[in-house]
């Protein structure tokens, strides 16, 4: 089965930047209004399972810095950390929304995170796939019962 209007299609994702891989998930959605990055979805058109493909991407080079996602946090926050160093990686949850962001600052009393796109601005990248499954949707689906999955791997 081939992909066009109205299939469930479910895709392996690998995002490179300079030849380095730096993010990877599992799509699931229904073609086309589920894959929003126009060069994909044009390139997904026709595709069948097993099929790969790349597409330049300029997502990063849109990204702008945002203020909001720089975060100072009370270095008590942090107990339990053996050794805090610039550079770390974390996971939080701020406000029930999570974020994973790289320590940019400390001092004895607060450590900054910044949660903004570690790669943003960068213009050498671009998004390879391979099409892990091309299908008709269920009656349930057509009548509102399919959500769209995003799966970060």
């Amino acid at each position: 089965m081939k992909i066009e209007n109205g299939k469930i299609v479910k895709l392996a994702v690998v995002n490179h930047l300079s030849g380095e891989i730096w993010g990877t998930y599992e799509q699931e959605g229904l073609y086309p209004d589920d894959f929003s990055y126009p060069a994909l979805r044009a390139s997904l058109l026709g595709k069948s399972p097993e099929e790969n493909g790349s597409v330049p991407s300029d997502y990063l080079t849109e990204l702008m810095h945002s203020p909001d996602f720089v975060f100072q946090l009370p270095i008590q926050n942090f107990r339990g950390v053996a050794e805090l160093t610039v550079g770390m990686i974390f996971k939080t949850q701020i406000q029930m929304k999570k974020f994973s962001g790289r320590i940019t600052a400390l001092d004895d009393k607060f450590v900054t995170i910044d949660c903004n796109h570690p790669y943003q601005g960068s213009s050498d990248s671009h998004v390879g796939f391979i099409v892990q499954n091309v299908r008709d949707p269920s009656e349930k689906e057509l009548n509102g019962g399919f959500k769209s999955t995003l799966i970060m791997l």
